[in-house]
């Protein structure tokens, strides 16, 4: 996405966040915009299978995966149009530690990057995701030490600012999840077959394709234990 767009992108997304802080949103999953049907497609079941891969391979960065987690493609819209999700991780102690936070800001992005990588197009399913990231890159960028990022914007300048750090965050961890991808692209692969195949894997299915995982040096491990 050009750097401009991508600019305009992040400051419609952050329009009010300061204002009116909100709670966040629900787990990680691929929701479809538009229901023009109301069964998905084979076409959509790959996308979703392929998107929900994405997010459930970076789970095998957790140190231990929980045994609660799961992965799901529904044969009609859930909730809020859900189509798919990966369980969201309820963190072990009340302060989120920085590596959580960084590594559920890099699993977020894996949806979309794992559609660019597997795909010959994208869907429009990770709009929320980039929402949800654009909630927890702020909290992250506060509390980082290395440059200012204005909780409550004074004026068009710091708002400025703001996005400047946002979109340098967010073309980073694009790059950091696509490297990830990359080099575990055979297990991505195989996991979005069984979940395409399957509909429902549990953590100990989940466990098996991670077997095979390679994690980049400087990746977030979260300690869950």
């Amino acid at each position: 996405m050009p750097k401009a767009s991508l600019s305009n992108l992040l400051g419609r997304l952050t329009a009010g966040r300061f204002s009116a802080p909100s709670p966040r949103n629900p787990p990680p999953a691929f929701y479809a915009a538009l229901k023009r049907r109301d069964q998905p497609s084979t076409r959509d079941v790959r996308a979703i299978a392929v998107h929900e891969a994405g997010h459930a391979l970076l789970y095998a960065a957790l140190r231990p995966l929980p045994d609660y987690v799961t992965v799901n493609l529904y044969d009609r819209p859930a909730r809020d149009d859900l189509l798919g999700e990966v369980t969201r991780i309820i963190y072990p102690h009340q302060l989120e530690d920085l590596t959580f936070l960084r590594w559920q800001m890099l699993m977020l992005l894996a949806g979309q990057a794992a559609e660019q990588a597997l795909l010959r197009e994208e869907t429009v399913g990770p709009g929320q995701d980039l929402a949800q990231w654009t909630e927890l890159a702020q909290d992250y960028l506060m509390l980082c030490r290395g440059e200012v990022f204005f909780a409550k914007p004074a004026n068009e300048y710091q708002a400025m600012l703001n996005q400047r750090l946002l979109t340098r965050a967010l073309t980073l961890q694009r790059l950091q999840v696509r490297a990830f991808l990359s080099i575990n692209r055979s297990v991505l692969d195989d996991l979005a077959n069984e979940i395409e195949l399957h509909k429902r894997l549990s953590a100990r299915e989940l466990q098996s394709h991670f077997a095979g995982v390679q994690i980049p040096a400087g990746f977030p491990t979260p300690a869950l234990a």
